[in-house]
């Protein structure tokens, strides 16, 4: 994953040296792993994002999936998809994005979690609020509660007391989705972040969920 912000030139006739001001940001990513071939693989989630030539939202927890763990958000477009299959070796794949609105450094707030009633995971102390808002990502990649499920990433200056800061898109049983929420620069977020979720019916979800501060 590499993030980057453009330098763009101001440099006058008075400089004696260039100077520049960071412009806008950038990044892309790249991903490689062995080929699996199965029914519902990696790579034929891979191959419709590619004939659906939309925007993904892209989660990578290079650390692993585990609750305050490092990830990055990106709003990827896919630039490169490739099975490699040399005569001797093993078959893998490679693919190459590009991050609409550059790459952000968050964390995870639900780590993957299979959960089966209204409820919220542990809270992430990240030691100080922010000004700046954020984004938030959703991915739901098992559905199989029998009512529409609603998750939202709430904030707290003390850890006790609780705020919505992120609500998103309630999901109808058994629907399989992610969702990609902007905050707007100029909120503060507070210094505690938790993931919270409300489920109607019965049954059982599984979410990732993550959120990096502006």
């Amino acid at each position: 994953v590499v993030g980057k912000a453009a330098a763009d030139e101001t440099t006058t006739f008075t400089n004696d040296d260039k100077a520049f001001i960071s412009g806008v940001l950038e990044g892309t990513a790249s991903l490689t792993g062995l080929f699996d071939g199965a029914l519902l693989a990696v790579e034929v989630e891979v191959e419709a994002a590619v004939v659906a030539e939309t925007d993904n939202v892209t989660t990578i927890a290079r650390g692993g999936l585990a609750l305050g763990n490092r990830v990055s958000l990106l709003n990827a477009d896919i630039i490169d998809w490739e099975v490699i299959a040399p005569v001797a070796g093993v078959v893998s794949t490679k693919l190459d994005l590009e991050a609409d609105g550059g790459v952000r450094g968050g964390i995870l707030l639900a780590a993957g979690a299979a959960v089966t009633a209204t409820g919220f995971q542990a809270s992430v102390d990240n030691t100080a609020g922010t000004v700046n808002g954020g984004v938030g990502h959703l991915h739901l990649t098992a559905n199989a509660q029998t009512g529409a499920s609603v998750f939202k990433i709430q904030h707290s200056v003390d850890g006790t007391t609780w705020v919505d800061l992120i609500t998103f898109t309630s999901v109808p049983t058994i629907t399989i989705t992610a969702e990609r929420i902007v905050v707007a620069a100029g909120t503060t977020v507070s210094r505690y972040l938790r993931a919270q979720y409300t489920l109607a019916g019965a049954g059982s979800v599984t979410t990732t969920i993550a959120f990096a501060r502006g």
